[in-house]
């Protein structure tokens, strides 16, 4: 199995944000309004959590009137960035302040990036302060699309022309540009803490360490993140970020949960009921024990997937479950994917645990039983002062080509599981002729042999040797060991 998979560690697949829950947005002191990247609405409104309300300082003294008749006028244009508009209604009623001065919508607004009022002085006596402070209520903001951040910038002008265009020069009294005004980011919080599983060696690789035939191969967790804002401006909900409900695809090498029949031998199948003694599953579960919880609505011998993810949970457990009775192997494999696929297509990838098999396994891909070679392989459990070693060899061959196994020679021979078994004591090597295993082949004088050793990794070694009795050369290829194996 090939699937790209990150850091082994805990992965949790979100965005840290910085961003605060904000009552308005001050220009004077901006905080920027973060809104869920997964939102298929590109029309941000504002809310109790997001709230677009644009609030600052004039930022310059707007001069009193020089008489009753020749008022004093200057313009405040907001202009937002990235094609971003203002959307809904706008009109001179969206605007305050909280000190003297007429006002009124003079360009822009509604389905604009742009919006100018203009702050009239009527009062011959005094000016209206610089600090004098004002509130648009901007009410909702339509995006292009949530790639780029939308900046606003202010600026506040000697005419209306000038404040229309938006250009420079001469007619800005005072300026804040390309403040972050919306951003976007990570709503939907995916977390996989992995956790590895152990095939035990001593079972034959049919239960796992702890003795049950299930595992959990990490925990899960997903929310809606509490940092960003819905549509609405409020909190996320996790119908806003499913669309309604997403899947689970959990990838990798699924052959030990195949349906199996009533001798526990695998089928190839999965979720065959009809014909199958017993069925395996792949399952979200509320705890590591993995009694109960959602099953996998398909499976096949390299994916399952999860269907009806609707809600929040925590800390859920990512499960095998092998038919009770299985005799087939369970195999090491550390390409287990987990995959969130929300109904808006945008799916998050974490890897959970790996399964790793204990003991060693050796393997000898070929030996052969040609005349005029000795066959041989010859181990050793290189620990003087540690456990012998039990050990197991299964045989195998071209198709159709019959081995018959020397069922009389120095190694016990199980004929239900097909295997020898032996004994390789601490500090000691042995010998095993090709001879002692097999009386014969059908066809080809060939054949392959895996040794399945109850002990560590560091401890067991292995080659095959051929001599040629002609010419008394000895060729001596060292056994490859099978990948799984941690040393236990």
């Amino acid at each position: 199995m090939n699937f790209n998979r990150t850091h082994q560690l805990a992965v949790a697949i979100s965005l840290v944000l910085t961003a605060n829950v904000a009552t308005a947005f001050d220009i004077d002191s901006p905080t920027v309004l973060t809104y869920a990247s997964e939102l298929s609405s590109d029309t941000m409104l504002s809310g109790a959590k997001c709230d677009q309300t644009i609030t600052g300082k004039i930022g310059r003294d707007i001069p009193k009137a020089a008489t009753a008749t020749l008022a004093t006028t200057r313009y405040l244009r907001f202009e937002l960035s990235a094609g971003a508009t203002f959307s809904g209604t706008i009109n001179a009623s969206n605007f305050t302040t909280a000190g003297s001065g007429d006002v009124n919508l003079v360009s822009g607004g509604s389905s604009s990036n742009f919006v100018v009022f203009s702050i009239t002085n009527t009062d011959t006596s005094a000016s209206i302060p610089k600090d004098q402070t004002f509130s648009f209520a901007a009410g909702q903001v339509t995006v292009s699309g949530k790639d780029t951040p939308v900046q606003l910038s202010y600026s506040l002008h000697t005419n209306d022309v000038s404040a229309a265009t938006g250009t420079s020069g001469d007619a800005i009294e005072y300026s804040k540009a390309s403040l972050s005004y919306i951003n976007f980011g990570t709503g939907l919080l995916f977390s996989v803490s992995p956790n590895k599983l152990t095939a035990d060696v001593e079972t034959g690789f049919v239960t796992f360490k702890s003795g049950t035939t299930s595992g959990s191969l990490g925990t899960v967790s997903l929310e809606a993140s509490d940092q960003v804002c819905s549509a609405t401006g409020n909190d996320l909900t996790m119908s806003e970020l499913l669309g309604g409900s997403a899947t689970l695809l959990f990838e990798g090498d699924l052959t030990l949960i195949q349906d199996v029949d009533d001798t526990g031998e695998g089928l190839g199948s999965f979720g065959d009921t009809t014909n199958a003694a017993d069925t395996g599953t792949v399952r979200l579960a509320s705890t590591s024990t993995c009694d109960s919880g959602i099953d996998a609505s398909s499976v096949t011998e390299d994916s399952a997937t999860i269907t009806g993810i609707v809600s929040e949970f925590s800390d859920a457990s990512i499960c095998v479950v092998r038919p009770v009775t299985s005799k087939v192997k369970i195999p090491a494999d550390d390409s287990y994917v987990l995959t969130l696929d929300p109904l808006d297509g945008s799916s998050i990838t974490a890897p959970t645990g790996d399964i790793v098999r204990d003991g060693t396994v050796l393997d000898a891909p070929y030996f052969t039983m040609t005349t005029g070679y000795i066959s041989r392989f010859i181990i050793s459990n290189l620990n003087p002062s540690g456990n012998a070693a039990t050990f197991t060899i299964e045989l195998q061959s071209d198709e159709g080509n019959v081995i018959t196994p020397n069922t009389a020679g120095p190694l016990t021979y199980d004929a239900t599981e097909g295997t020898f078994a032996g004994t390789l004591a601490a500090g000691t090597i042995m010998q095993i002729n090709a001879t002692d295993l097999v009386t014969s082949f059908s066809t080809k004088q060939r054949g392959s042999a895996k040794f399945t050793f109850v002990a560590s990794n560091n401890d067991i070694q292995g080659i095959y040797q051929v001599v040629n009795l002609t010419t008394g050369e000895v060729s001596n290829i060292p056994l490859p060991r099978e990948g799984g194996g941690d040393g236990q």
